[in-house]
């Protein structure tokens, strides 16, 4: 006969710790770099502050709603896997942008995807603490 394995008491929790660390740390390192890589790309400081503001809005519309859907269907892990898959696919695409017109509509797709990131990884360790 086996004994079961150990169990450390701590849970999800070092999941939970590494999942939001990694969101963070992935915004801190781009955050201060975006506007000199958007510089570089070709934009002028009026059209690198149009892609910023465009992103902030596009995030607080779209949060609430990916928020709604992953209510709606269950499915919070779900949106945010696709959503992290997403935003990674488009950041590699925005690698290839140039020009305002072309960043201009990757960074609105990238914050569509990243919108619901924080607020669904902040709902995870809740619902966990609920079951």
């Amino acid at each position: 006969m086996h004994a079961p394995p150990a169990r450390s008491g701590l849970g999800a929790f070092p999941a939970f710790v590494f999942l939001q660390g990694s969101l963070y740390a992935a915004y801190g390192m781009v955050s201060p770099f975006l506007p000199s890589f958007l510089g570089d790309r070709g934009l002028d400081a009026s059209e690198i502050g149009i892609v910023l503001a465009g992103g902030t809005l596009m995030r607080l519309v779209a949060g609430p709603v990916a928020g709604r859907i992953a209510d709606r269907l269950d499915a919070t892990r779900a949106v945010l896997a696709a959503g992290s898959a997403a935003a990674g696919l488009l950041a590699f695409a925005t690698l290839l942008g140039h020009g305002f017109p072309a960043l201009l509509v990757l960074g609105l797709a990238q914050a569509l995807a990243l919108a619901a990131l924080a607020p669904l990884a902040d709902a995870l360790p809740l619902a966990a603490m609920e079951r």
